[in-house]
């Protein structure tokens, strides 16, 4: 089996002139030089700012399905993960964020995360990427 494993994009429409070398030189390398890949991970950063579920559908169809046509790849074969950059930030109540960075050990983060509502607010962050998913 044959891996493309590609991270930090960081994709952003307001950026995107700006920012857009690294994707075509990404997309000119892997004509050159890859020829054969069964699935892609993407480990993170897909985006600059998980605020705008735009980015994140623009950075998938524009980079990632593009170079999965290339290799001939199934778009099942896409797997992507959340990277820091792929948050929306400061939309969290600073009560979550308090009690978060106040839990330690594991086995207060367990009972901490059994509580759906503090579970909820606690992934708001992440709206956006599990929208996009």
């Amino acid at each position: 089996m044959n891996i493309l494993h590609l991270t930090d994009l960081h994709y952003s429409q307001k950026n995107k002139n700006k920012k857009d070398k690294a994707p075509k030189a990404l997309k000119l390398f892997l004509k050159q030089r890859i020829k054969k890949a069964d699935i892609i991970f993407f480990t993170g950063d897909l985006v600059f700012s998980g605020e705008n579920i735009s980015d994140f559908n623009e950075a998938y169809s524009n980079y990632l399905v593009d170079i999965a046509d290339r290799l001939n790849i199934s778009t099942k074969n896409i797997i992507i993960c959340p990277g820091n950059h792929d948050i929306h930030r400061n939309q969290e109540m600073e009560v979550i964020t308090e009690s978060l960075f106040g839990i330690n050990p594991n086995d207060k983060i367990d009972n901490f995360l059994k509580n759906e509502n503090q579970k909820s607010a606690s992934l708001t962050n992440l709206n956006n990427y599990f929208n996009f998913i």
